[in-house]
């Protein structure tokens, strides 16, 4: 098939020229490499590669990744079906699908078909949306799902509130292929033990995780590596069990929750907790006693807060304190909730990190949140500072005017030695604009003074400053509306002039 008589029988030779111009290069590739290219493709795209020639007339049936997560037909389950009939490969590398949680009989099927060809990874979305009529009481009504109660019927266990969910039959969670397994909208119908042996990512969306059923599952995944949960329990109490050895990064994604959180992972490296932390008490990451790093990209938190949630925000404080951490991410929103503990001369408790990664747009309301921030980091040796707009708190009632203070010379009032910093990276300065912001040239030289403002405050408290190294933004929305020659001239020279404590501290410009 690869030699050169195969190579003739795809190329048109135009006898003008002598040459082969026209041959058909892609038709030439041997099987797994198309195979791979087909892979990527919308799965439409897929079964239209059928057409071209005898050569790809039977090559999608071997198609390694099979995605009808895009597939918006209303009758998703019959084109499943229909492709599956065609399928040949003995081996499915990826199976991805969203469709509705009624079709239960054809799901089991195609459960089934997956585990009988080793699948690796497997992503099952049953979300309502996926629903033809998504109304509540349809998709979560008091349906019969068609399923004996010989393969895990869950009455007893979940409720009512839980026969409209698919229900994964007890078959599901016996694998000795799965690696990757994601999971949304669904019943978790576990049986009294649960064998995914090489399963090493896992991802829950809008389950119910209730009793020991966290232990049950990931005791069956001896080498799970990344856990991720997105709306979990979103009305009752969150307990997070896993024992496991391997387990090196936790993502806890919510909106709009209520509840209490309980973490049990003692061999966790990284957590990370992103939308909104709306839970009643985080402070169970303190027995978290291997953890290296945190990240807080709280950034979908209310804007608008009230004056009877002022007393809450030291909570906020505690929380870091909570962590021995020497890797620490926030976002601009947590900062800006230390700076309400900061203007309230609020003494927290120490940071032990000696990384800071901070994510702001050097906003009023961000500076006394980073001033608490470099304050109590006294083991602090690098700072990476990530600029991006940011959307700023609004303080309502008479704390804003009660707690106001110079934004123009805060930082020349303030003093914060910081003796153990060697390296500052700034990524995106005088950037970070939303594509659809209506920007003008006074705007971004006030936000570039802001920046320059904040370089020259780290500039004058580094004792030991070994390197800052600035990435200047490329964003051509800038270039458009101001001088940029002019402009970056201005910026160098303003940063090369600044005064520094640390003899040795050098200022490294990219452009």
């Amino acid at each position: 098939m690869e030699g050169s008589g195969f190579l003739k029988k795809h190329c048109l030779k135009d006898t003008s020229t002598n040459s082969f111009d026209s041959c058909d290069y892609l038709s030439v590739l041997p099987d797994p490499l198309l195979l791979h290219i087909l892979s990527f493709l919308p799965m439409k795209d897929v079964i239209k590669s059928s057409f071209l020639s005898r050569r790809w007339r039977s090559l999608w049936m071997y198609v390694p990744t099979i995605d009808f997560t895009s597939w918006w037909e209303p009758e998703v389950s019959k084109s499943v079906d229909r492709f599956l009939a065609y399928y040949k490969s003995k081996k499915i590398q990826k199976f991805c699908v969203s469709c509705s949680s009624k079709d239960v009989v054809t799901i089991d099927s195609w459960i089934h078909f997956t585990s009988r060809r080793d699948v690796e990874e497997l992503y099952l979305d049953f979300s309502p949306r996926n629903d033809k009529d998504s109304s509540n009481e349809e998709v979560y009504g008091n349906e019969y799902d068609g399923r004996s109660d010989e393969d895990g019927s869950n009455e007893e266990v979940y409720g009512n509130g839980y026969h409209g969910l698919y229900k994964l039959p007890f078959s599901f969670f016996r694998s000795a292929s799965l690696r990757v397994l994601t999971l949304k909208c669904c019943a978790l119908n576990l049986p009294s033990s649960v064998s995914f042996t090489l399963l090493k990512t896992l991802c829950l969306y809008a389950l119910e995780i209730t009793g020991n059923m966290f232990k049950i599952l990931t005791s069956g995944c001896p080498l799970l590596e990344d856990l991720t949960l997105r709306n979990c329990n979103s009305e009752t109490d969150l307990d997070i069990f896993v024992a496991n050895p391997h387990l090196k990064r936790l993502e806890i994604n919510e909106y709009k929750i209520s509840g209490r959180i309980e973490i049990y992972a003692p061999s966790l490296l990284m957590i990370e907790f992103t939308r909104r932390m709306e839970r009643n008490d985080y402070s169970s990451v303190k027995k978290l006693p291997l953890l290296v790093s945190a990240k807080f990209d709280c950034n979908e938190m209310d804007d608008d807060i009230w004056e009877d949630e002022i007393s809450t925000f030291s909570k906020w404080a505690e929380l870091l304190g909570y962590l021995h951490v020497k890797d620490l991410k926030l976002c601009s929103w947590f900062i800006q909730a230390l700076s309400i503990n900061e203007v309230q001369d609020f003494t927290g408790p120490p940071i032990v990190a000696t990384h800071l990664e901070l994510t702001t747009g050097l906003g009023k309301w961000e500076l006394p949140g980073l001033a608490y921030l470099l304050r109590n980091s006294s083991n602090l040796e690098t700072l990476t500072l990530n600029v991006e707009e940011s959307i700023q708190i609004d303080l309502q009632g008479t704390f804003g005017d009660d707690y106001d203070f110079d934004e123009q010379n805060y930082w020349k009032v303030e003093s914060i030695p910081l003796q153990h910093l060697k390296m500052i990276r700034v990524n995106n300065f005088m950037g970070g604009y939303s594509h659809f912001r209506i920007l003008s040239e006074e705007k971004i030289l006030s936000d570039a003074n802001k920046q320059l403002k904040f370089m020259k405050f780290l500039l004058r408290n580094s004792m030991i400053l070994e390197r800052m190294i600035i990435k200047i933004s490329r964003e051509t929305k800038i270039r458009e509306l101001v001088d940029e020659a002019a402009l970056l001239f201005k910026v160098t020279k303003k940063l090369l002039a600044f005064p520094r404590a640390s003899p040795i501290a050098k200022v490294l410009i990219s452009y």
